[in-house]
């Protein structure tokens, strides 16, 4: 699709994706997209795109235009993560139970995070106007949908919690999901996985001095923590931004524990539903617990996967990994000794 036809189109329908922002360049990149990529795609980053798709590189100024002449937008709701802790599979249930149009991790998500911390710099791109624009912008591209959607789910990256207070807070019809593990078993979930994972160490930085900015205590430096250290410290980082969440949106976050979640799965998936204002029929527990989609991995539908699997990987990991284990949950309870922040967090 050409320019021209992705920005006539953009205001209308879903299929003109707003696919990334570059805030250098004040340009925008629209892809041509058709449902079926959105149901199929489990993240809408460059691992979606493709020689089957055609896309455009647009002014901002002109996508921003588009956006405040869309029609019929839908409420738009978020689901915010701790990380590899089952929130793509229950996008996908939300999909098959509901008429929920989920966008998985959309990058823009990732570029208003990022503008949003360096707002209090010299070196921001972006004033708190032209953040508050590009927002509503994206808030609103992200509001097209289908004749059947009933409303619009964005999978949040792991990341991207910290822009929530920011983004949602003058919006009161928008909903949040919150969904984690408890410390003990996201880091078992980690060490379970061969080698020492490259999401912790590419988003280590990032979080590391989002706690640093929140504790008064020196922390061990990044290089010095090990496997099971590098875990918690990474689940702590985001337990802060979704602390600080709950804060700023209180009743309009709902929390899961995503274990919890998959002991009583149908009913949960209800409540997620009941949370963002969506009616259901009786018989959607029933279907959410026959759901295909507890039998195969969610991020990779070709490869078996159950819960009962992940629970034999994750007891399989706390006996291999037990020392590691306790080094993360000895990282947290040393550091919730003395930091009133991290204390309300860590689970006693």
């Amino acid at each position: 699709m050409t320019q021209n036809e992705l920005l006539r189109l953009f205001p209308a329908s879903p299929d003109a994706c707003l696919h990334q922002v570059d805030l250098v360049a004040r340009a925008a990149l629209l892809v041509g997209f058709t449902r079926e990529t959105y149901r199929s795609a489990t993240f809408l980053d460059q691992r979606v795109l493709g020689p089957t798709l055609s896309g455009a590189w647009v002014p901002l100024d002109d996508v921003i235009q588009a956006a405040a002449r869309v029609d019929g937008p839908r409420p738009v709701h978020f689901l915010f993560h701790s990380g590899h802790v089952g929130s793509t599979l229950v996008t996908r249930l939300l999909e098959d139970a509901a008429g929920i149009l989920c966008l998985r991790e959309p990058l823009p998500l990732r570029t208003l995070a990022d503008a949003g911390d360096a707002l209090s710099t010299a070196a921001s791109l972006l004033d708190e106007a032209s953040h508050a624009a590009l927002s509503e912008a994206v808030l609103r591209a992200w509001s097209r949908g289908y004749s059947d959607t009933r409303a619009v789910l964005v999978k949040a990256p792991s990341v991207t919690t910290r822009v929530a207070p920011r983004l949602l807070g003058a919006r009161p019809a928008v909903r949040a999901v919150h969904l984690d593990v408890t410390p003990e078993s996201y880091v078992a979930g980690w060490l379970a996985r061969p080698g020492i994972p490259v999401d912790l160490r590419a988003y280590g930085p990032e979080r590391i001095r989002r706690i640093e900015s929140r504790v008064r205590a020196p922390l061990v430096p990044l290089a010095r923590l090990s496997p099971g250290e590098l875990a918690a410290m990474s689940w702590l980082a985001e337990a802060l931004a979704a602390a600080e969440l709950r804060a700023a949106l209180g009743a309009r976050v709902l929390s899961l524990d995503f274990d919890a979640l998959l002991g009583g799965v149908g009913e949960s998936v209800v409540r997620v539903l009941a949370h963002l204002g969506v009616e259901v029929a009786d018989d959607v527990p029933e279907l959410v617990a026959r759901s295909h989609w507890l039998s195969v991995h969610a991020k990779s539908p070709g490869v078996p996967y159950s819960p009962a699997v992940r629970r034999r990987l994750l007891d399989d990991a706390r006996v291999r990994h037990a020392d590691e284990v306790r080094r993360g949950l000895t990282y947290l309870a040393d550091l919730a000794r003395g930091e009133p922040a991290v204390a309300a967090v860590v689970p006693r």
